[in-house]
């Protein structure tokens, strides 16, 4: 049979859903919100230590700026002290070539002290002389060809005054043979003698000692740029790029204003930015953005698909685990639809200590408990339909015995015989008319009583006035209901077994302590019966076995009060000390009128 499987009429459906609505939902969307916030915080993290580096470098390349204007000072000290020495004769008169000697000698301890080996000193002298660093330097042309360059004119002009070449390259006839060294950065300014003279004087150090080593592959945008103090942007190599800044804007450590993000042909890349004062430019910095966010989004894919793994592993393990804890709870709701079904021989197998394991347990109990229930009830309802037939057959044509009995009286009367005949037809007429009215199951217990005093009529005419009864019955209990035909039997029972006569039979009612009942009292004077004997009509009511000379039996008013009213109610006996037996019927308060 095909069902149609409802996750939330299901225990394990809604173990499911609510796992994967308290555990994997909040987890992914935390995992999201978290992978969001930590892109702005790696791009933040990532400018700052780029604007830290870019910083360190500025500083760098300030310092290395400071130490080629120190060395053009140290340039003019060195040469006011032979300004007065005509050097232009260095080739032909030996005092000017040793002076020309020692200047070098000071130029190559300048450098090396406070630059590196891999630099140069130039000096241009008025004199029409000319001095370098350069190991190979070719002085006989010097002079006219380094006059003729740029940086010279603009160092006179300028008077003083640094001027900057960021991409300078030395000419291969001036003698400089270092392989691997083809750009350097060079400071060139004027110096003034001591005698109003003027000297020029250039300082370079290889761009990748200024600005350390660059790694560009071909046709991408370098990642050091220099912006002048006019705004324009080049590279290293002083190729010039035009450059759109994006609005957002932060502030960098030393409190100017920088751009965060730049647009070069259609590419964005994060910018840090820091001033070089000593050159009068400013370093940027560039990072590609869309690369940085690939390798960001790289990562954050790699950990949703790495937590998408684990929750589906870990889903896997709970389902399993899942099942195989509530399969007890599958057992025992499939029992109970066994049990639902009849079927009372369905037994639940658990194992353990746990709680399902627990009711699993109790469930077996209980029916087994319900098993024994339905066969006693069973066995009731055939004992209940047993004494019902037996009570009927006490009551076996009322009306035909009756009408014989008022037949055989007239007949007495006319033919003249003992007038106890009468009486007893009499009486017992009155009992048949009693048993043919009464047909309810409950009387009064003030009829039970008039019928029972009936009953006593034909006794004494019976046992010639040796047997005597006495009712002690408070009025307010008179009109209490009580079983139909339950006390007879006991007094039956008394005259039976009375053993002696005269006898007197004693008929007590009262309420119980807590007067939720009554108990109705049947006491002799006989002889009474021995324990064991007491003993042995207890076994029989108990076996079902009627009481051998009553007409219904007083074990069958026992198990009629007790399958109307329960096991707390019913017959109970007594041994009196003065001898004879006391019959006690305990019964419910059931006021006439009363279902």
């Amino acid at each position: 049979m095909i069902i149609n499987w409802n996750p939330l009429n299901s225990i394990r459906g809604k173990f499911i859903i609510n796992f994967m609505l308290i555990v994997v939902v909040p987890t992914l969307v935390i995992f999201f919100f978290y992978s969001y916030l930590s892109k702005s915080v790696i791009e933040k993290e990532i400018y700052e230590t780029n604007q830290e580096l870019v910083e360190r470098s500025a500083a760098a390349m300030n310092d290395m700026a400071g130490r080629m204007i120190k060395a053009t000072v140290f340039v003019e000290s060195d040469f006011n002290q032979f300004n007065r020495v005509d050097l232009s004769k260095w080739n032909s008169d030996y005092d000017s070539f040793s002076i020309v000697k020692q200047l070098q000698s000071r130029l190559t301890i300048t450098r090396d002290l406070l630059l590196d080996s891999d630099a140069f000193l130039h000096v241009v002298d008025d004199r029409k002389f000319a001095i370098s660093t350069i190991l190979e330097f070719n002085r006989q042309n010097a002079y006219e060809q380094l006059t003729g360059e740029k940086w010279y004119a603009e160092a006179r002009q300028d008077k003083g005054s640094p001027f900057w070449s960021l991409s300078y390259r030395l000419k291969s006839n001036l003698g400089y043979t270092r392989q691997g060294i083809d750009s350097f950065v060079m400071m060139s300014r004027s110096l003034f003698e001591a005698d109003g003279g003027m000297l020029v004087a250039a300082v370079g150090v290889p761009s990748e000692m200024f600005f350390g080593k660059q790694v560009m592959q071909e046709g991408q945008v370098s990642r050091l740029l220099i912006r002048s103090s006019e705004g324009q942007v080049t590279d290293t190599e002083g190729n010039a790029y035009d450059l759109h800044f994006d609005e957002k804007r932060t502030v960098n450590k030393s409190g100017s204003i920088v751009n965060t993000s730049v647009m070069i042909k259609g590419n964005r890349y994060l910018v840090n930015i820091s001033d070089v004062p000593q050159v009068g430019f400013s370093l940027l910095y560039l990072m590609p953005y869309d690369q940085l966010m690939k390798q960001l989004d790289q990562t954050q894919n790699r950990s949703l698909i790495g937590i998408l793994l684990i929750f589906l592993i870990g889903t896997i393990v709970f389902v399993f685990i899942m099942i195989h804890m509530t399969r007890p709870i599958y057992s025992l709701l499939d029992s109970m639809r066994q049990v639902g079904k009849g079927d009372f021989q369905t037994v639940i197998q658990l194992k353990g200590r746990d709680e399902i394991s627990l009711l699993g347990r109790n469930f077996n109990q209980m029916v087994r408990r319900l098993e024994q229930l339905i066969l006693h009830l069973e066995e009731e309802q055939r004992n209940k339909e047993e004494a019902r037939f037996q009570a009927l057959q006490a009551q076996i044509n009322p009306h035909f015995l009756f009408n014989t009995l008022n037949s055989i009286k007239l007949m007495a009367m006319l033919s003249g015989t003992n007038p106890n005949v009468s009486d007893m037809i009499t009486a017992l007429g009155k009992l048949l008319e009693f048993s043919m009215k009464q047909t309810e199951q409950f009387v009064t217990l003030r009829q039970e009583l008039e019928y029972l005093e009936l009953y006593m009529s034909l006794q004494k005419i019976r046992y010639h006035d040796n047997i005597q009864i006495h009712m002690n019955v408070p009025d307010e209990l008179l009109e209490m209901q009580v079983l139909k035909f339950s006390l007879q039997p006991l007094v039956e029972n008394s005259l039976i077994h009375g053993g002696q006569f005269p006898l007197t039979v004693w008929i007590k009612a009262a309420y119980t302590e807590d007067r939720t009942g009554m108990v109705v009292s049947v006491l002799d004077n006989g002889i009474g019966i021995k324990e064991s004997e007491l003993l042995q009509i207890l076994e029989e009511m108990t076996n079902n076995n009627h009481a051998k000379y009553s007409g219904i039996g007083v074990s069958n008013v026992d198990k009629r009060i007790k399958m109307l009213f329960g096991a707390t109610y019913g017959i109970s006996f007594g041994i009196l000390e003065y001898g004879g037996l006391q019959v006690n019927i305990r019964l419910p308060i059931r006021k006439a009128g009363s279902e």
